[in-house]
């Protein structure tokens, strides 16, 4: 039952807003969401937590005014998890903006990806995400710099890749368990160093990456923190590659072989060409697909 809660979440994702509270359409077979019972969503709900779905979800649901349809408990347990994540995230914030201020301080040059650099562009609010740690791509070189300056603040260093990626934490007292509430505030922070836009080390497939990601890079305001993040078409570029990475190291580390002959070469293409994500942009911010990854 969870997954087919879970593909009727994604497929109502998928909708436009104006879409989203239609009626199933004619001699489709599928639930929406608003089918499934308290019950059921009580039971599953948690499922949609971990993989990241019930906040954009509920957000969708907020914009389309679609609430009245689904029960009330189900959008008691939605706002909870709204509210919470709200407060959680300001909190994060709040740690990303002293691991800003150290890293600046110490003269390391740093962009965010991911985590708070995707506002409002990828998502508008920061509660819409649950997010658990802070990724920054840091100059060739300036690795230990950067380890040095957030070990004033507490983090320690807990692994070291050989491409010199460096994860750090501050030490919590107990980590969640597997099934926790995810929606808590954090404890602790935790901070991944990249050294490159790919990590090619990571899963032994290399890709030549665009080398102007720090040229191009757009100061970005959240709040009262403010960062350098990735330019829209390389922020593009690099979640298209982050969720390659996590392909590769799932359920397809099998078929390597295979992947290296198909969806790997057209994205390799694509990466190859520092410059195609930027010439897709149509200079208001959105970027279309190339035609290496369109085809």
């Amino acid at each position: 039952m969870s997954n087919a809660l879970v593909s009727n979440v994604v497929n109502a994702l998928s909708f436009r807003t104006d879409e989203f509270g239609a009626e199933k359409r004619a001699g489709g077979r599928e639930r929406h969401p608003y089918d499934f019972s308290p019950r059921e969503w009580e039971r599953h709900i948690g499922v949609l937590d971990r993989t990241g779905l019930t906040l954009p979800f509920y957000a969708r649901m907020l914009e389309a005014g679609d609430c009245g349809r689904f029960p009330l408990q189900t959008i008691a347990a939605f706002e909870q998890r709204r509210s919470d994540n709200q407060e959680r995230m300001q909190c994060m914030l709040k740690t990303f903006g002293e691991a800003v201020l150290v890293l600046q301080k110490a003269g390391v040059q740093f962009v965010c990806v991911k985590g708070f650099s995707l506002f409002p562009e990828f998502l508008e609010e920061p509660w819409q995400r649950h997010q658990i740690d802070f990724d920054l791509l840091i100059a060739p070189g300036d690795g230990l710099r950067a380890q040095l300056a957030l070990e004033e603040l507490g983090y320690k260093l807990t692994a070291v890749a050989g491409d010199d990626e460096r994860r750090l934490r501050i030490p919590v007292k107990q980590a969640l368990l597997h099934n926790a509430y995810l929606y808590c505030r954090q404890e602790g922070g935790a901070i991944e160093l990249h050294s490159r836009f790919w990590e090619a080390g990571a899963e032994e497939f290399p890709l030549t990456c665009p080398e102007d990601a720090f040229e191009r890079a757009e100061m970005h305001t959240l709040d009262s923190v403010s960062f350098l993040r990735l330019s829209q078409p390389h922020a593009f570029l690099y979640q298209l590659l982050h969720v390659f990475r996590h392909f590769l190291g799932s359920w397809a580390r099998p078929r390597r072989r295979a992947l290296e002959g198909s969806s790997c070469a057209a994205l390799s293409g694509c990466a190859r060409d520092g410059g195609c994500l930027a010439s897709a942009s149509d200079g208001e911010g959105t970027v279309r697909l190339p035609n290496s990854i369109g085809a």
